[in-house]
Parts: structure tokens; sequence; C-alpha cells
């Protein structure tokens, strides 16, 4: 017997109090030559004080742990860790993570004695990993057009911005306008902006709305007068005001109102803001002038051929960051050089290209996580890649069925689009960053492509696709 509790009387016994911390304990017997014999754990809840029967000559290391079991490793109903290879894959068994005290124990005689250079030797085996979190729900959000196209999902306070593209087989103007909701997260409750404001049911018939957050409000880019290439930008405070619409031009050479993408941030008390058209131009808003104009033409499709509806734009820095070129790599921008060498096109992101549909988050964790599809000709290769904060390049995981439409954070890790009408589930915590996503599975999400995906809360994302919108409920971090 390794440990028992005081009540056990035995005058062989060594006892050792816990950490403040400790939540748990692994007692591990290892052989002269560091292999582990046998590991098994002890809950602190069960065992105030854990306390060793001297044997033999055994050495024995007890690890502290700051957490319950369940969080490190799988014991079996006795308190028993299966002892792994380290070939055993990644997905199944994991190294331990390094304990808040490790102690020591050899011998018949003598006490406890912290350990401190145990890295090497935890290296040597690997344990149990946890499995997945459990099942994610998913329940179809009750849209008064269930089956159009989401444009925006758009977190706003404690509710969520929706909106909804244009149906162009509607008789009345009214029904085949673009649409903007607003969402209450506890309630569920739907209200109709649509209308409301400087949300003007617009005449013409262009794509549905996008926008950004500033400040803690949105902006609403909204078609408005009588030409495609009108439109205007709209704010909505957080308690669901939507205030006047003001309105924009454009570069003579976008001849309508089609963004994909938009993308803003201040520095410095100054706003940048930049967005791609749906013909893969990067454009620029001077807020002086309140116009877009053309940072950068696109170039033809390629193998890309209607497979650039999604291009990486991010921003990292006042006028600066990433774009994604249409049928070619993932560079960065510098709006504050000259015309014609603000696309610096040796500076990429990451190696490879041309890429096709690509996009890209990075997590509060400082997880970088990159989806892209590199060929759209012959079968598709989408790729999903990762790094954090320090590493020269990035990494790959062994995929499949994703597509390069959205990301989003989620509980203990994140979400992405997903073929066949679903949402793909990874594990990545902070805890263990140095570790590759871990495929949680698939989430069917109701006969839709998911083109957006949003983290709204500790334990929900809304998913908006090609036919309505719903929620995702995880069981928690």
């Amino acid at each position: 017997m390794l440990a028992c509790l005081a009540a056990c009387g035995s005058p062989d016994l060594v006892t050792l109090a816990p950490l403040a911390t400790t939540r748990a304990y692994l007692v591990a017997e290892v052989e002269p030559e560091g292999r582990v014999r046998a590991l098994t754990a002890y809950d602190v809840g069960s065992v105030a004080r854990l306390e060793i029967e001297r044997t033999d000559d055994t050495l024995l290391r007890v690890l502290e742990l700051d957490g319950p079991i369940d969080r490190f490793t799988v014991a079996d109903a006795s308190g028993g860790v299966s002892v792994l290879p380290l070939t055993a894959s990644i997905d199944e068994a994991w190294p331990l993570e390094r304990p808040t005290r490790t102690s020591e124990l050899r011998g018949a005689s003598g006490g406890f004695v912290e350990s401190t250079g145990v890295d090497a030797w935890l290296a040597t085996f690997r344990v149990p990993r946890p499995p997945c979190p459990g099942r994610v729900g998913f329940a179809p959000m009750a849209l008064p057009y269930p089956t159009r196209g989401v444009s925006l999902v758009m977190p706003l306070g404690d509710h969520v911005l929706i909106g909804q593209h244009a149906d162009q087989s509607a008789e009345v103007l009214r029904d085949r306008a673009p649409l903007l909701y607003r969402v209450d997260l506890a309630t569920r409750v739907i209200e109709d902006l649509t209308g409301q404001g400087g949300l003007a049911y617009p005449s013409t018939l262009t794509q549905g709305a996008i926008g950004f957050l500033d400040e803690g409000q949105a902006w609403i880019l909204w078609p408005i007068g009588t030409t495609t290439a009108s439109h205007a930008l709209v704010p909505i405070a957080a308690d669901g005001t939507v205030g006047p619409a003001t309105p924009v031009t454009m570069d003579p050479a976008l001849d309508s109102f089609n963004f994909s993408i938009v993308a803003a941030a201040r520095y410095g008390g100054q706003r940048t803001l930049v967005a791609i058209t749906g013909g893969g131009h990067l454009v620029a808003f001077d807020e002086a002038t309140r116009h877009w104009s053309v940072v950068d033409e696109p170039i033809g499709m390629g193998v890309c051929s209607g497979h650039t509806t999604r291009l990486v734009l991010d921003l990292d820095g006042p006028g600066r960051g990433f774009v994604g070129l249409r049928a070619g790599s993932i560079v960065r921008f510098d709006l504050s050089r000259p015309q014609g060498q603000r696309i610096q096109r040796t500076s990429n992101l990451i190696s490879g290209g041309p890429f096709c549909r690509n996009v890209r988050r990075t997590l509060d964790s400082g997880l970088d996580v990159l989806v892209y599809e590199a060929d759209a000709i012959a079968l598709p290769a989408i790729v999903l890649s990762w790094r954090l904060p320090g590493m020269e390049g990035w990494e790959r995981v062994t995929n499949g069925g994703l597509l390069a439409h959205a990301i989003a954070p989620a509980p203990s890790g994140f979400v992405v689009s997903g073929e066949n009408d679903t949402v793909v589930y990874y594990e990545h915590t902070s805890r263990r960053a140095e570790l590759a996503p871990r495929e949680c599975g698939l989430v069917a999400v109701a006969r839709s492509s998911v083109y957006e995906l949003a983290r709204v809360s500790e334990s929900e994302v809304i998913v908006g696709g090609s036919s309505g919108a719903g929620y995702l409920d995880f069981p928690g971090d």
C-alpha cells in the first residue's frame, strides 16, 4: 500500500502535508533507471495529508497538482493511472504538466525531500489525456426569414447583431431588402432594426449589412440611395439605438457597394478602417473626406476561380496589417507608404501560395490560427496552421473537412467552419499551449454552410450561414 489516511496507525508511515494550492497527488513508483513502475492518483478531498508507507528501496515521487485529477489525466476507480510510451498519439496521451511541487522518498529511512529537477524525467513517458469536453449543442435562431443567408454576426453588449442578405426573388421591395436584427442573448428575443434611423429600406438590391465595432458601438455599412454604389455608415449604440446615416463615397473603380470583409481598429485615438471588396480590391477609408479609395488592384483568379470570398484582413498598427491577395499570398500592407508601394509582396505571413480562401484569428491566449485553401481547381487542400508568440514558423494540424470561411474562440479552444454544413471544434488550452490543437468533433448546423462565427458569452457561439443562424452551446471551460 502506498498511501492511506492517518488512521492507518502504522509506525512506518511518512507524512506529506500538501501545499495550500494542492488539489490532487500523483504518486509514482520509480525504477532505478527512471522508468515509472506504477502511477496512482489521490484527491486531496479524500486524503487530507498523504501518508506513504516505507516498503523497500523503491524511489517514490509525489507530484502535487493544483487542480482535480481529471484536468491532468484519467484514473481508474482505484486511482491507477496508465503509463504510456512516447509513441502514443498526442490525441490520446500527453506529457504530465509540471507539478506545483515534487517530493521524493527513497529507502527505508528518512523523510520527504523536495525535488526540483524532474522536467527531464517527466518527458520520458505519457499519461492518458483527458477526453474532449462534452457534447456541443446546436439550436436554430428563430429569425423571421430563417432561410436567408447571413452577412453579419456581431456581439454588441448583451445582444448580438445579425445581418441577412437581400432576397431578390421576393415580389415586394420591403421583403427583398437586406435585414438587420438585434438579438437578446438572455431571452433570445429578436428585434428588427431594419427601417429604424439610418437603416432605411434601400431602393436598390445590394449585399447584406457588414460592419465593425468601435469604442463600444457598432458601425454598419448600409446601402442607401438609388445606385448600387451608394452606401452609408450607420452607428448602433449598445442599447440598440440606431443613429443617422452618414453617406460615404467610393473610388470610381468600385462600381457597386460589394464589400466582403471590413476591419477597424484605433491607434493613438485615430481609427484605421479598411475593407476588401467582392472584386478583390483592398480599399481604405479616409475619415476626413468619407471616401473609400483603392489601395491595391486585384490580380486574376488563377486557380482560385470562385474561391476568393474570404481573405485575411488584419490590422496590427496604424494603417498597417496583413491582407490576403486574391489568388496570391498573404502579405503585409502599410498605408503610410507611397502609392504603388503599400502592398509589400515579399513580406509574407506564411510561406507558400497562391492561396484561395483564407481566414485568420488570434485568440486571447495568444494562439494564432490560420486556415487556408491551397488549390480550388484540383481537390482543394484545406490547411489549418497554428503558432504561438515567439515561434519562428507555423505548425500544421492534420485535419479533414474544413472550409476557410470563419474561425471563432470557444470554451477550451476554438471552432472553424466545416464541410457539409458543420462546425469543427478544436480543443486548445492556455495551460498546455505548446500542444497542437486537438479536433474534438463536428457539430451539424441544420443545412447551412457556415460563413460567420462569433463567441458571444462564456458558453455560446453564434453561427451564421447560407441559410439562417443558430446557437452553439458548449459545456463550459
